[in-house]
């Protein structure tokens, strides 16, 4: 084995699930999870038909409170798929509509005047969408929890291994030029 040891769970193992509930910011139309922070203030979803589908999020102030009303990220010059959010809650990442790399919206807070992003900008995420190879696009972003690893697919070329990781050193940091991950054959590309 080399390498720091994995981190210790972050919930405790032998806990048992209760039934689910319907959380009151979900909409009517067909709603797909994409993302909720690590400390569960706030999540993430895209809904609606997949040629108009809208991205919303909403925020909560405690686990034992129900999320606020569902607040949608506008339109913009992005795909309306699945979306990541920054640990903290106040990045949410997207594919841009070209599908060639990844932008992000940003905002002061969860709560108050300062908790609506703004328009998405590539941000830190110049390496990445730079070494975007032609004729292959990118697609489900998910940041790690310490906000310095980010992980994402890459569709199109000849390549099976399409999960690539970026690294940081620091959450201001920009995100490195990702690399394909060394996966098991299980989850390696299975057809076109």
């Amino acid at each position: 084995f080399t390498g720091p040891p994995p981190p210790e769970a972050g919930c405790d193992p032998a806990a048992t699930w209760v039934a689910g509930m319907l959380i009151a910011a979900s909409t009517a139309n067909d709603d797909l999870l994409d993302a909720v922070t690590p400390d569960e203030l706030t999540i993430a979803w895209t809904a609606g038909p997949p040629a108009s589908k809208i991205v919303y999020y909403a925020d909560r102030t405690s686990t034992s409170n129900v999320f606020g009303a569902a607040q949608n990220l506008g339109t913009g010059n992005f795909v309306t798929d699945r979306v990541a959010l920054s640990p903290d809650g106040l990045r949410i990442i997207v594919v841009n509509a070209d599908a060639l790399g990844f932008s992000e919206a940003t905002r002061a807070s969860r709560t108050g005047g300062g908790s609506t992003f703004g328009a998405p900008a590539t941000g830190g995420f110049t390496n990445i969408n730079a070494a975007t190879p032609g004729g292959e696009s990118v697609g489900d972003p998910i940041v790690g929890s310490s906000d310095t690893s980010f992980y994402y697919s890459l569709y199109g070329g000849s390549s099976t291994a399409t999960i690539y990781r970026s690294l940081r050193l620091l959450p201001t940091d920009a995100w490195g030029e990702g690399a394909a991950l060394n996966v098991a054959s299980g989850l390696l590309e299975v057809g076109s």
